[in-house]
């Protein structure tokens, strides 16, 4: 069994584990309280029973788009569906807005990974970011105006029943 010294990790290669500069660690321990600080606002709040409008708790205005058009916006329904991922009533989030439901667990992955590389300080491989940005932003696009079109229909059958 081979003995590591201090001498054999001071002169390693490329293939070492790389430790990330302290302001690397700082900048990722401030992305994990900025996932969870979301988080925390989602809990903070009680989701609406109709699905939308949970956001009025945090002192915003009704949505402009729904007011007008009577039908949700693109967002419509995303706080909501954070406030009910958060209370572990992923399935409630996902019947609520799909595209919410998705983000509120991808912030929660993400604050984990956060965490994880603070305490580790391992260096964040960036190239699959950018390798891979065109694929996450179009699929991310894609499933916003789907979920969009997905609320329209369903509000469209709401006030076709009335």
């Amino acid at each position: 069994m081979p003995v590591i010294s201090e001498q054999s990790i001071e002169n390693c290669d490329s293939n070492c584990p790389q430790k990330s500069s302290f302001f690397a660690t700082m900048f990722t321990v401030l992305l994990a309280l900025s996932c969870l600080a979301v988080l925390g606002s989602a809990l903070s709040i009680t989701p609406n029973s109709s699905g939308m409008g949970t956001h009025q708790q945090l002192g915003m205005q009704q949505c402009g788009f729904l007011q007008r058009t009577n039908y949700p916006c693109i967002t419509c329904g995303m706080t909501t569906s954070f406030a009910l991922a958060v209370r572990g009533k992923l399935f409630a989030a996902f019947l609520n807005q799909p595209a919410g439901a998705i983000l509120a667990l991808g912030t929660m992955a993400l604050a984990l990974y956060f965490m994880y590389v603070s305490i580790t300080r391992k260096k964040i491989d960036l190239l699959y970011i950018g390798i891979y940005w065109k694929r996450y932003f179009f699929s991310g696009a894609a499933l916003l105006m789907g979920v969009w079109a997905l609320q329209g229909f369903r509000r469209w059958l709401v006030i076709q029943g009335t």
